[in-house]
């Protein structure tokens, strides 16, 4: 089957993730620890914790960086799937059914044991999102878990950062979407998922990725902090045939073939309804 007769125009894969939003003043960042305006993981009496102490001023939504990638070309009216392991709970089954309503296709779910994923976003005054994660039941996703079956009809896959924290399972990904030929397309996801994969990064990029988007703090702690977005993009495209640098306000810079274009950030979709940020 050619690519251009497959039904699925994407595969999103990741953390099917339920997203706990919040305003919060800078000094509530000291309580769950780490840097600000990144992700790091939560044990689940942490989570909790944090939970209890936002009790009221939460906004559950489903969330997960390729779901929610996936989502929105779902409502676009772009025929999608995806692969991530939900939970157990309550959680996991409103997660099904709102990737279900949004037109995804819900047959690439796989089922864990464990409670769903849940990620702790912080909003401060300045529109900065500091994340806090506990992957529950999205954790326990392995290479068992996943055939070439999976990518049938797909076009193209994206993958998120996140998966790059274990890195068996994301050769695993990589090698089958390659073997089903589809394009792949991976988010950086944040800057602490450079740190921790900068070893592999440079030969998965220049091996299987053909299209990579990373902001400006994860682009810069690849490839250094002094230099401009245009170098930025121009480096990444270097290594894969099309680059994004989002930057925020400021809209982001898209390197093909050795040159950059600069993109203007849209103030509003007209679809999706909702103001965009380059740090999502």
């Amino acid at each position: 089957m050619s690519s251009s007769s497959r039904p699925f125009a994407c595969i999103g894969i990741g953390a099917p993730i339920m997203d706990s939003l919040a305003q919060v003043p800078d000094s509530f960042l000291s309580q769950v620890g780490g840097a600000k305006g990144g992700m790091e993981y939560l044990d689940t009496p942490a989570m909790e914790k944090a939970l209890l102490s936002l009790q009221g001023q939460l906004h559950h939504v489903p969330g997960g960086s390729a779901a929610n990638t996936t989502q929105a070309l779902a409502q676009l009216g772009q025929p999608v799937t995806f692969l991530g392991k939900l939970g157990n709970d309550s959680a996991a089954e409103i997660y099904r059914n709102h990737f279900q309503q949004a037109g995804g296709d819900v047959s690439r779910f796989k089922q864990g044991d464990l409670p769903n994923a849940r990620c702790l976003s912080l909003v401060t005054p300045d529109s900065q999102r500091t994340m806090r994660t506990n992957l529950g039941a999205a954790l326990t996703l392995s290479p068992q878990d996943i055939t070439l079956a999976d990518f049938q009809d797909c076009r193209h896959a994206h993958l998120e950062g996140y998966l790059l924290f274990n890195p068996e399972l994301t050769l695993h990904i990589l090698k089958l979407a390659r073997q089903a030929h589809c394009t792949i397309s991976l988010d950086l996801a944040s800057f602490e998922v450079v740190q921790a994969a900068r070893e592999q990064l440079t030969d998965i990029l220049g091996t299987y990725i053909d299209i990579v988007f990373a902001n400006e703090d994860e682009a810069k702690a690849f490839l250094g902090p002094d230099k401009t977005y245009p170098d930025l993009a121009l480096e990444l495209n270097q290594l894969c045939q099309v680059a994004a640098v989002k930057v925020g306000k400021d809209g982001s810079f898209i390197a093909r073939d050795a040159q950059v274009t600069p993109i203007p950030p849209p103030k509003r979709h007209p679809r999706l309804g909702h103001h965009w940020r380059g740090r999502c």
